[in-house]
């Protein structure tokens, strides 16, 4: 034990940090190599306890936390006593306890050395209960920082006896994590959107086994309403486009239920006003975080809206077909924009006012497409047509406007009179001029 105390001495001398470390490890294993007394192993076990999650000096934490480990495993019956609801509890809520994710590290150790008894082992089934409920309270008040809700989220895919259990713990675990997925801000320097995008991946990735633990999928249903109200706010400010990625973690089954459901809320004055706001918000993210599956979420609400409500599409694509168009020369964002593009481009097309506002930027997005490769040439082509199809729909827009697009479209082919009446029939609504 007296070695412990030396060990604040140690800290305040002269010697260089790598011999500190060696030292301070040393002095630790010193203590915790032997099995010890009861007494003496709870003082040593709350003064690891204490270094781990209030120190700022990093050699002191890892020693503390190889040190704990150690002790668990020469000290096994003792260590199910020590960690018990009492000392559990003290984990999650002293307000010392400063280093969240040295928090999150130690439960992890903890939790490990608790692994080789067995389900039925009374410590061990009041140890994962208390973990359950403090967890979820712990995320929904730290998680704002985003490397604490990682550290958790590895601890639940690490440990996945560690999820909650009743529907109502896995509900509310859903929706902790979309409310802070919602909250979080993307980076604006390049270097660090790769490892934001990678973090919020990692939160979501806890959501399919909430889901997978849910009657009927209903979890994962509940889910997907909490993104719908976040994104369908019309207040002032913007959700976090990470959001989506709740999205791309849903399995096409319930994609389509969810897009049902998301159409039942909207039959109100209201509740069109917010389908609109929640599809403007993700057909803007289309281009500007890439995905797998958005695209098609939303191009399925799109078929079921056009078939009834034409004026929703219609506001969106208002709002957002000049944006979006854009990116399409931008390859990783090209391939989930075009569906969505093309589908607005052609359904509004009898629009004058929209042609009229696409018309001086299509010639430059077009001369963007021919300079790259292969699948640009091939969005070209296709966009090309669409130029063409839309000049003819529309001849009363000046010559000044659409000479430099019929020069930007140059050496695509013609239309003919089937193609043309197979592209009306994609407008929604009626087939009149607006």
């Amino acid at each position: 034990m007296q070695q412990l105390k030396l060990i604040d001495a140690l800290i305040k001398s002269q010697q260089p940090d790598n011999l500190k470390k060696i030292i301070a490890s040393k002095l630790i294993m010193q203590v915790v190599g032997e099995p010890l007394e009861i007494n003496d192993c709870k003082n040593v076990c709350n003064q690891l306890t204490d270094w781990i999650l209030t120190t700022n000096i990093d050699y002191l934490k890892e020693s503390a936390l190889q040190g704990f480990n150690t002790l668990a495993q020469n000290n096994k019956q003792m260590f199910q006593e020590i960690c018990d609801s009492s000392y559990l509890a003290d984990l999650f809520t002293n307000s010392r306890f400063i280093n969240k994710v040295g928090l999150i590290g130690l439960l992890m150790t903890i939790l490990v050395n608790f692994r080789h008894l067995p389900q039925t082992n009374r410590p061990k089934l009041l140890l994962l209960r208390d973990t359950r409920t403090h967890l979820v309270a712990y995320l929904r008040q730290h998680g704002t920082v985003l490397a604490t809700s990682v550290a958790v989220a590895h601890l639940y895919t690490t440990f996945t006896e560690t999820l909650p259990e009743t529907p109502q713990e896995i509900s509310a675990l859903c929706g902790v994590i979309v409310t802070l997925l919602g909250s979080y801000v993307v980076p604006t320097k390049a270097d660090q959107i790769t490892a934001f995008r990678r973090d919020t991946d990692k939160l979501c990735s806890v959501l399919p086994l909430l889901w997978g633990k849910s009657r009927n999928q209903q979890a994962c249903l509940e889910t997907l309403n909490s993104v719908y109200v976040l994104i369908s706010d019309t207040g002032e400010g913007d959700p976090c486009m990470c959001l989506s990625t709740v999205i791309e973690k849903v399995p096409q089954a319930n994609i389509i239920q969810a897009s049902q459901t998301i159409l039942s809320q909207a039959e109100s004055e209201l509740g069109e006003a917010k389908l609109v706001r929640a599809l403007s918000r993700l057909v803007n993210w289309l281009g500007m975080w890439p995905s797998k599956q958005l695209h098609t979420f939303i191009l399925d609400i799109f078929v079921r809206v056009g078939k009834e409500r034409s004026a929703v599409l219609k506001a969106v694509t208002e709002a957002n077909l000049p944006t979006i168009s854009k990116k399409l020369p931008i390859p990783v964002f090209r391939s989930q924009l075009e569906p969505i593009f093309f589908f607005m481009l052609y359904g509004h097309q009898n629009s004058h006012p929209l042609f009229l506002r696409l018309a001086g930027d299509l010639p430059g997005i077009l001369n963007s497409l021919k300079s790259e490769g292969v699948t640009a040439r091939l969005t070209w082509e296709k966009l090309a047509e669409a130029s063409r199809y839309l000049h003819g729909l529309h001849p009363t827009v000046p010559a000044t406007l659409t000479q430099p697009l019929l020069d930007a479209v140059e050496g695509s082919l013609e239309l003919s009179e089937g193609r043309k009446t197979q592209l009306g029939s994609q407008a929604w609504g009626s087939t009149g001029g607006e």
